[in-house]
């Protein structure tokens, strides 16, 4: 039996826009100044150095007073509304749904380098995702433009160590780029490995 398993989750999904924002009133979560309702990025990706066919772009549709908010993710032809994400005044969570006990943070409200978390849960074949910041002054030059003093996050996974991911992120503007280990297993060879990136090619604030 053919058995294939493509991990995605940290090039489409563990890329989406954790992008959340109470009313402009709120003082809660407006510490983040890009997440607002109706903002929308515009990503390309590269995969094993070839452009994907298509662009793959974020829309947060709505944000509720709890800091929950629905994106509109579409990929070509394909879009849904299916991913709910989270902020506070801390931190945003991504991967996490709408549930408290799976929050999981990309990043803070104040990012100090050295400052490490673990996932909640556990991904059945990569194991505990841990972040690490290992930078808050990059300076990242994309499509979209050139972003200085981004925080640069870099994740690992306790299951697989060549499985290594970097996230670019601007106080400002948001998720500016990542710096993705795409694999695969198919059959039973043995896993394979390739580069995946993604960058910021356009905004509309």
């Amino acid at each position: 039996m053919k058995k294939q398993s493509i991990f995605l989750l940290t090039i489409l999904l563990g890329f989406v826009l954790i992008s959340c924002e109470k009313d402009d009133n709120d003082t809660n979560i407006s510490i983040f100044p890009f997440l607002k309702t109706g903002n929308t990025w515009t990503y390309k990706m590269t995969i094993d150095g070839k452009d994907a066919p298509s662009n793959v772009i974020y829309n947060i549709q709505s944000i509720d007073d709890d800091g929950y908010c629905v994106i509109k993710f579409t990929a070509g032809n394909n879009s849904h509304t299916d991913y709910r994400w989270y902020a506070n005044s801390d931190f945003f969570a991504d991967e996490s749904g709408s549930e408290t006990d799976y929050w999981f943070p990309l990043f803070y409200k104040n990012n100090t380098i050295g400052k490490k978390w673990s996932s909640p849960i556990e991904d059945e074949d990569l194991g505990t995702i841990k972040r690490e910041i290992v930078s808050t002054t990059e300076n990242i030059s994309v499509p979209a433009g050139t972003f200085s003093n981004c925080i640069k996050i870099k994740e690992t996974f306790t299951k697989d160590s060549k499985i290594i991911n970097y996230y670019y992120v601007s106080s400002q503007a948001g998720i500016i780029k990542k710096e993705s280990t795409g694999w695969a297993d198919i059959d039973n060879n043995p896993r394979i490995y390739f580069p995946v990136i993604v960058e910021l090619k356009s905004k509309n604030f």
